[in-house]
């Protein structure tokens, strides 16, 4: 039987409810809607149904008047707790990278600075950079790969060297220099003319094997261990596989091992071989494709071990691995294949027929602006 004393004490409830703060009534009694901004035109008239409440049975009124605001508002148990988030990490300001021109309308620019994030913002990007390799590094040359007669573009490439690292190469370069010239003491810095002297060493001018021993001297670890972090940039201009890539490596670094071991051992012939065997399983099954833009780079660490790092986002910012999966990692070789590290450069940097006259004439460049100033100082120089 229809409960009319509770339909009107529910009814009567909801009549004295505070009114809605974004409604108005006027001295005739009619209810408009307030608004602070202006208005979007009249507002849609909503259908009444409270009035159609005063004949439904009790239990109707009170479902309508009690109901959950949502499906899920008195069950907590469907919530997920939230999630762990990983720490964020401290992008570098943008403004400190500037683009730098290639010479090839293929891949116009690259950035001035690259960024490797640390170990504790790697949950970003997943990948295995050594831990030691984190931080930024500075571009001391570019140039482009060519080959055939025809000078058929291959790919752009850039050294950059850790930026807590350029310090020991301007002491290992300062000590070039004043054995070139035959000072008594290290030198601090150098003349316009001492820099010629240092270039003409560096670019083979007085012969290739002047450049090889000063090379090796600089890519060498050092007494205590530690050898120069840097990173090789390679952008193809046009698609490519990486087998493609790898060959062209492979057959480079052959080249260049020969360079290493002038007198033959055994002991290092076999590490070595062994080394390179390791480089080359580093390419084989990946099937993806480099296409134009996309980023190869090759990481030697401070142990002399060298990680290959694949971007296939085309970003030209220099944050590398600042988002997530924008880096794939695709191997590493240990310390015992340090020597690999050290051919890789020397095939752009000394000897007879490097890849890339362009580049070594421009990395030489960059290492000569080094000891203009003073040792550690170097770290503001991104204008090469």
């Amino acid at each position: 039987m229809f409960n009319a004393r509770l339909a009107r004490s529910v009814l009567g409830a909801a009549r004295t409810a505070p009114r809605n703060p974004h409604f108005i009534t006027n001295a005739r009694g009619t209810t408009r809607r307030f608004t602070s901004g202006p208005t979007g035109g009249p507002e849609k008239p909503k259908f009444p149904l409270k009035p159609l409440l005063y004949c439904a049975p009790p239990s109707l009124i009170l479902a309508y008047f009690f109901r959950p605001k949502s499906e899920h508002a008195c069950d907590a148990s469907h919530l997920d707790p939230p999630p762990l988030l990983p720490t964020a990490p401290t992008v570098p300001p943008q403004s400190t990278i500037h683009p730098i021109e290639t010479g090839t309308s293929h891949v116009p620019h690259i950035p001035s600075k690259l960024y490797l994030p640390s170990q504790t913002e790697k949950s970003h990007v997943g990948t295995a950079i050594p831990e030691d390799a984190a931080g930024e590094y500075v571009l001391v040359g570019h140039g482009i790969r060519t080959v055939s007669f025809m000078k058929i573009q291959v790919y752009v490439l850039g050294l950059y060297i850790h930026k807590d690292d350029l310090s020991i190469v301007q002491k290992h370069l300062l000590s070039e220099l004043s054995s070139a010239i035959d000072s008594p003491t290290t030198i601090t810095t150098a003349t316009r003319g001492e820099r010629e002297k240092l270039a003409e060493v560096l670019n083979g001018v007085t012969g290739e094997e002047d450049a090889i021993v000063a090379m090796n001297k600089l890519l060498v670890p050092g007494e205590n261990g530690r050898a120069v972090r840097s990173l090789w940039r390679i952008t193809p201009t046009r698609n490519t596989d990486f087998s493609h890539l790898r060959d062209g490596f492979v057959r480079q670094i052959t080249a260049r091992l020969a360079l290493l071991r002038p007198v033959p051992d055994e002991v290092q012939e076999e590490g070595l071989s062994q080394a390179l065997n390791e480089f080359k399983a580093i390419f084989t099954g990946y099937r993806k494709q480099a296409k134009k833009g996309n980023t190869l780079m090759m990481i030697r660490g401070s142990d002399g071990g060298l990680s290959v790092v694949f971007d296939g986002s085309g970003r030209t910012d220099g944050f590398l691995g600042y988002k997530d999966g924008d880096v794939e990692f695709l191997g590493r070789l240990g310390a015992s294949g340090e020597g690999i590290g050290r051919a890789l450069a020397l095939c752009y940097l000394a000897g007879k027929g490097v890849s890339s006259e362009e580049a070594r004439g421009r990395v030489v460049e960059g290492l000569c602006a080094m000891v203009e100033r003073p040792v550690g100082t170097a770290e503001g120089m991104v204008d090469v």
